[in-house]
């Protein structure tokens, strides 16, 4: 079937994305030595990906990597490296998978989080092309549709020469589908070094009372830019010098939501027009990537989005390794056992709605901190990157040397499954 149905591919894929899934003249294969091929989806993936090309980087070594949406494209590209080239990802089809590997003849492929890709991976297998997931994850509901597929499904999980899972439910999942090497490796986002800081404008933002009450709220959804906006107005009430940088996780969509703000009473003023908000801005919006890093670590609390609304929570380490208190909806899944340890621990904040929002941020406006939780928890970070970095090169330089024989994890019987 995927193959009477790959002539007509092109119809599936978005019209800005044609040009890069089906190219039929991609960059040339790096000169010789060894290839590493890392997807990353999205930028959040994109942040796993760069930690992951630190952890193999070697003389000699080069990287492909391949994402799937135009803002992690723009955003490893803001930062290019010499040893890696950047490009999107081919579609999972015959033909265009076997033009893939026959072009960049990758020596192992590196997912990270949750791409699977069956015709890819057995492909891989048959070309004998090691692959691991790392940061690996698996919703409940992925895990009941590749158990549906029975055998088959089974047989693509077995595809994987090693799996590094978030936490032991993940490894469970996957260790029950099929895949023989599973070992817990923990959040490899929390293992990430912080993001570009831009000192110049840093300075700026320091020195401008206008930026002295600015909070963030990062990578936020259709849904939760609403209620920001709604606790922006609350601490308005309390804290005349209240404003938000508000940086959506979709850049594109920063038009639509200056329309939408300003139709509200707000007033606007974005990124792209004044490096540092004026005393009249309520909302300061962010409509350019790579700037987080500058942003976290101004602020002192930071709203991170994808929490307000069911999809996971984006990633509260990279507040905590800039110092500001990461603030977080209800949803917060993709955190796994890290949301419960750090809410315990005061270094993440979870909160309900646009009021409780508000008083998060405003009591960390009263103390001029993020607070003493925040600082143990990046001190904490900086500490375990080093042991976190060994461990994942432990488990993938074999697969690269060719003797990637790992113990088993989890027993092959086809039903454990841990935190069940």
């Amino acid at each position: 079937l995927a193959r009477l149905l790959e002539p007509f591919a092109f119809l599936l894929v978005q019209d800005g994305c044609r040009d890069g899934h089906l190219a039929r003249h991609p960059a040339p294969r790096p000169p010789a030595g060894r290839l590493v091929w890392i997807h990353a989806v999205s930028v959040g993936e994109a942040v796993v990906a760069r930690t992951v090309i630190d952890i193999l980087r070697a003389d000699g070594r080069r990287f492909l990597l391949t994402v799937t949406t135009p803002a992690a494209q723009a955003l490893m590209a803001r930062d290019p490296a010499p040893d890696v080239t950047i490009g999107p990802s081919p579609l999972d089809l015959p033909g265009t998978v076997a033009r893939f590997l026959d072009h960049w003849r990758p020596d192992l492929l590196v997912l990270i989080e949750s791409e699977i890709w069956p015709l890819m991976l057995l492909e891989l297998e048959r070309r004998g092309i090691p692959a691991a997931i790392v940061n690996a994850r698996l919703s409940a509901r992925s895990a009941r549709r590749w158990r549906w597929l029975g055998s088959y499904g089974r047989r693509i999980f077995a595809t994987l020469d090693c799996v590094l899972a978030r936490d032991g439910q993940m490894a469970g999942r996957y260790a029950a589908l099929g895949a023989a090497r599973v070992a817990v490796a923990g959040d490899i986002k929390a293992a990430a070094c912080p993001l570009p800081v831009e000192g110049d404008w840093l300075a700026e933002l320091r020195a401008s009372p206008n930026a002295r009450f600015l909070w963030l709220a990062a990578s936020t959804h259709e849904g939760e830019e609403e209620i920001v906006a709604a606790a922006q107005r609350l601490l308005r009430q309390c804290h005349g010098g209240a404003r938000l940088a508000l940086a959506p996780r979709h850049p594109e969509r920063a038009d639509h939501l200056d329309a939408m703000l300003r139709r509200t009473g707000l007033v606007v003023e974005r990124l792209s027009l004044a490096r540092v908000p004026t005393a009249s801005a309520d909302i300061w919006l962010i409509d350019r990537i790579g700037v987080l890093g500058t942003l976290f670590e101004h602020v002192h609390a930071a709203f991170i989005g994808g929490s307000l609304v069911p999809l996971g929570g984006h990633n509260p380490f990279e507040a905590i390794r800039h110092g500001a208190l990461p603030v977080m909806g209800p949803f917060v899944e993709k955190l796994g056992d890290e949301a419960a340890r750090l809410q315990a621990s005061g270094a993440l904040a979870i909160i309900a709605d646009a009021g409780e929002l508000a008083d998060h941020v405003a009591r960390v406006f009263q103390t001029g901190h993020a607070g003493g939780a925040v600082e143990c928890e990046r001190r904490a970070l900086a500490a375990m990157r080093a042991g976190k970095h060994a461990l994942v090169a432990r488990e993938l330089e074999p697969l690269l040397s060719g003797d990637g024989e790992l113990d088993p994890l989890f027993p092959d019987d086809g039903e454990q499954e841990t935190g069940r």
